[in-house]
């Protein structure tokens, strides 16, 4: 508790009056003591790392190589307009969208990311550059009478003044699927709609296609 102290002090005309100050608790200042906590009662915290992913840590390795091959990443639409020619990479009539698209340019959700690409690509030519974009995302396509189908692919445009950029980006493929431990790929040439194209394929599925657009 506090203590009270009354203390006689003289002024110069020797009238002498006194003072009373209070003296706070001792106690007042010292710290406060927590009671310990038992280890049996202490809050404990369990932090478990994610399952790994094998389709996540194929999407990023291949873009680490793809980047290191002097590629640039690119994220672009998910629609593409109504003039869009996916073809040969998706059939005209697998496209699909809102029953109120926004504009003309907006009209379908993309089959494949070509289109955009080549858009994204051919911007970059205009200026001199030779294109190296690529993209991961979702494409969708029509199905019968069920929900659009989803995928995710992996798009790449080379483009360039030079006539051999199909076969410089066949090589660029072929370095893609060895660094991803595909050891059964398959690239044979083809001819789709007159153009020059190859079909990749492993385990005898078709996972990939190229063609000088």
């Amino acid at each position: 508790a506090a203590k009270a102290v009354t203390k006689s002090v003289t002024t110069s005309t020797g009238v002498r009056s006194k003072r009373r100050t209070t003296t706070p608790p001792a106690s007042s200042t010292a710290p406060a003591v927590r009671p310990a906590v038992s280890a049996a009662r202490a809050p404990r915290i369990e932090i478990k790392p994610p399952e790994p992913n094998d389709a996540v840590l194929t999407r990023e390795k291949a873009k680490l190589i793809l980047t290191g091959l002097g590629f640039n990443e690119v994220y672009l639409n998910s629609f593409v307009p109504a003039t869009a020619d996916p073809e040969p990479f998706a059939a005209q009539d697998s496209l699909i969208g809102p029953e109120n698209p926004l504009s003309a340019d907006l009209k379908y959700l993309r089959p494949s990311l070509t289109p955009n690409l080549l858009v994204a690509a051919a911007a970059n030519a205009r200026s001199g550059n030779e294109a190296r974009l690529f993209e991961v995302g979702n494409v969708f396509t029509a199905a019968d009478g069920a929900r659009p189908i989803e995928r995710s692919v992996l798009g790449i445009v080379l483009a360039g003044k030079d006539r051999g950029v199909f076969f410089a980006l066949k090589g660029v493929v072929m370095e893609l699927v060895r660094g991803l431990g595909i050891g059964d790929a398959v690239v044979t040439d083809a001819r789709i709609r007159g153009r020059t194209a190859a079909r990749i394929e492993t385990a005898g599925r078709k996972c990939g296609l190229l063609a000088l657009m």
